[in-house]
């Protein structure tokens, strides 16, 4: 048995089904906690379907985004342009020195500070003021 809010969206008027979760996994109490949240949205003018997929969204971009991620693809990019002793240095730096630290940030709450001139970067995550790691390139 599945639970279901049917309502009306805000802004279009269509009749909306929002599936809630399954009988077993979802109490009676714990949907209709779900439906008074929901219903509260849709007071303020916000679709409680759209929000849930705008969370849904933010979620999958965070764990996607990671740093390994990001690198793993952009190294797939650069390695056919250099050398394959180079790609291969490239790799076993990240490896070593970067992913050991870095590996599952997520670079959606990341800030990157690059210094001209001194050779570093510094990777800031969840808006702190102490650099998480500082990476050396030459």
């Amino acid at each position: 048995m599945l639970w279901n809010l049917n309502y009306r969206d805000p802004i279009t008027k269509n009749r909306i089904n929002m599936g809630l979760d399954t009988y077993p996994e979802l109490s009676l109490t714990n949907a209709r906690k779900k439906v008074v949240e929901a219903r509260e949205l849709l007071a303020q003018g916000i679709g409680p379907k759209e929000q849930r997929n705008i969370q849904n969204e933010a979620k999958r971009a965070e764990t996607e985004n990671t740093f390994e991620n990001v690198a793993t693809a952009w190294f797939e990019l650069k390695k056919d342009s250099v050398t394959p002793a180079h790609a291969e240095d490239i790799w076993r730096s990240l490896t070593l020195h970067v992913f050991p630290d870095l590996k599952t940030a997520s670079l959606s709450k990341a800030t990157l500070m690059v210094r001209a001139g001194v050779g570093a970067a510094f990777f800031y995550l969840d808006n702190s003021s102490v650099p998480t790691t500082m990476v050396r390139y030459v």
